[in-house]
């Protein structure tokens, strides 16, 4: 059985056309690089290969069981009674469970060591468990098994003119209940309560006497260590605001659906998006696609969070009209968050012409790319380095005095 044991832990292993707008400019327009773009953006992390091991635990703790003893014929004069307090030793691993994720099976070795006598117990089981805080740092679980037992003395209870003693094997169950407090999302301290039965019987014989130990179950408190594999299982993936950080690493648990987090699931400290305009148009309403997020929700719940807006234009037209029309498109959009509640402070914009192509200009698709607002989100008293990159001195046609009343 022990072989058999470890081959088991082994294998588990806005509408203005403006008709000027847009002859290419002479002088040529600098391009977004595509490290910028992929600076820009974030990535969503592919799920992890299937993990059929789920967790390999050790226990160890105190033990406390009280056998029967029957006597026939007036029993053995002369029997030890046997010890009641002992020692017990687990090997438990469990696997994940594709069909029914919330039932997990489960192989385990178990040791119950006494002065006198010692019981081996192999068995297969069930189990059940959840994280019962919002860290999910605190995994509660319940678990039954089947199983076989033997007992072994190492100290005969009997006197030296009696005989019989011996070992017996006996169907068992376990069932257990306890804590795992996961102090890293891989390592956890275990304390399990456990109690087995079994009917292992030692019978004592001198002459025409017998006595006739029965060992019939065993209370035991353990400790132990949990190593889980990989991540948490996927019925532990729990992510109640969709931002893809499980719960149990989220420590912002109510992020807007699509804004983009760091490692712990809360906005990132800077980040854009771009929106492309209508050929000639610079209004929000002539936006081609709309945030991929509730912008308003995001800045009414996050106010440590500002916006800075840039307007771009393609290079069809010249540079003084495509910067104006680049300027009007950034004061729409900040205009409209302005009408929708957020402080005028949180807010500022600049239009850049023709600067900071976001691709070539060879294509009616390219230029409607270019042709584009940039909204740089990022926390009030660390400036983005986004916006920074973007700070350059305007040239000499920068955005003209009259370029509000061209609206």
């Amino acid at each position: 059985m022990k072989k058999f044991f470890l081959l088991s832990l082994y294998s588990s292993a806005l509408a203005m056309p403006l008709w000027a707008e847009e002859s290419a400019d002479k002088s040529p327009a600098s391009t977004v690089t595509e490290k910028e773009k992929k600076k820009d953006t974030y990535s969503v992390q592919e799920p992890a290969d299937k993990i059929y091991l789920d967790t390999l635990s050790f226990k160890m703790g105190l033990s406390r069981t009280n056998p029967n003893i029957r006597e026939t014929n007036g029993g053995v004069t002369g029997v030890a009674d046997p010890e009641e307090s002992g020692i017990t030793n687990s090997f438990v691993a469990v696997f994940n469970n594709e069909y029914i994720p919330a039932l997990k099976p489960y192989i385990e070795y178990a040791r119950i060591n006494y002065d006198d006598r010692n019981f081996s117990i192999y068995s297969l089981g069930i189990r059940h468990d959840r994280f019962i805080n919002d860290a999910q740092s605190l995994e509660w679980f319940l678990s039954g098994g089947l199983g076989r037992g033997y007992s072994h003395w190492s100290h005969s209870p009997a006197p030296s003119a009696a005989s019989g003693v011996a070992g017996d094997e006996s169907v068992t169950a376990t069932f257990q209940t306890g804590l795992d407090w996961y102090f890293t999302p891989s390592w956890a301290i275990d304390m399990t309560l456990r109690y087995d039965l079994y009917d292992m019987d030692t019978t004592v014989v001198q002459n025409s006497q017998v006595t006739t130990i029965t060992d019939g179950d065993s209370l035991s408190a353990l400790v132990g260590i949990v190593y889980r594999f990989g991540q948490r299982s996927r019925q532990d993936q729990r992510d109640n605001d969709g931002d893809g950080v499980p719960n149990y690493l989220d420590d912002c648990d109510n992020t807007l659906e699509n804004v983009p987090v760091n490692g712990r699931g809360c906005p990132q400290e800077s980040f854009m998006f771009n929106l492309s305009f209508e050929f000639a148009q610079f209004r929000v309403e002539n936006l081609v696609d709309k945030p991929s997020f509730k912008v308003v929700e995001f800045l009414q719940n996050n106010p440590e969070y500002s916006v800075h807006i840039n307007g771009y234009a393609d290079n069809t037209g010249g540079t003084a009209v495509n910067r104006k029309i680049s300027y009007l498109r950034a004061k729409s959009a900040a205009d409209k968050l302005t009408e929708e509640g957020i402080a005028s402070e949180r807010l500022s914009y600049e239009g850049k012409g023709q600067k900071y192509q976001w691709t070539d200009n060879d294509s009616k698709a390219s230029r409607e790319q270019n042709r584009r607002i940039e909204a740089i989100f990022y926390k009030a008293g660390s400036r983005s380095s986004l916006v920074e990159r973007r700070a350059e001195k305007p040239e000499s046609d920068a955005t003209p005095a009259n370029a509000e009343t061209q609206e």
